[in-house]
């Protein structure tokens, strides 16, 4: 969807051409984002050792398999993007969780919808959201607060990402 945006903007101004650059452009700077979604991870984990959090940023940078996907044509940059999104947001939250307790529900459903709308397998980040919500449930023996963001989590994420799927099931019989 982002690059059939770019490519009908870049068209209306008529630079069709310049999409060639523009799209694997889009993927490489989503790719950036991975990047610093892990340096801000790792920043936050051991705010006294700089250096782990630039290892950490610089590892996934020149990844092979990073690094390649970052400038193809594709969906895979997205994904990744949205699904760290999805990660950093379970990962972060703090005392603002607790004055605001389904916010942070709300905004990794978004990211994990975002995620399943990009693709199939972005239902990985819902589970990893229902995961981690049922084991601080646990935990903290708080089970109805945990069934009530993962309620929130899953309800955002399908009614975002869950509609393209259903409608390509009802329509082909199957959900690839």
């Amino acid at each position: 969807y982002v690059s059939a945006l770019a490519m009908r903007g870049l068209a209306a101004l008529g630079a069709r051409d310049a999409a060639i650059v523009v799209i694997p452009l889009l993927s490489a700077l989503a790719g950036l984002g991975v990047v610093a979604l892990a340096f801000a991870l790792a920043r936050r984990a051991t705010p006294a050792d700089p250096l782990r959090s630039a290892l950490a940023g610089l590892l996934l940078l020149y990844l092979p398999a990073h690094f390649h996907m970052s400038v193809m044509v594709n969906e895979g940059m997205l994904l990744a993007l949205l699904t760290s999104l999805a990660l950093y947001g379970l990962a972060v939250r703090d005392a603002r969780a607790a004055r605001h307790p389904l916010a942070e529900a709300v905004g990794v459903g978004l990211a994990s919808g975002l995620a399943l709308l990009t693709k199939l397998s972005g239902v990985l980040a819902i589970l990893t959201g229902v995961a981690t919500h049922a084991i601080d449930g646990w935990r903290a023996r708080q089970g109805s607060r945990a069934a009530a963001r993962i309620g929130v989590l899953v309800l955002v994420s399908l009614a975002v990402g869950g509609w393209f799927h259903a409608r390509v099931q009802l329509a082909t019989g199957s959900l690839q």
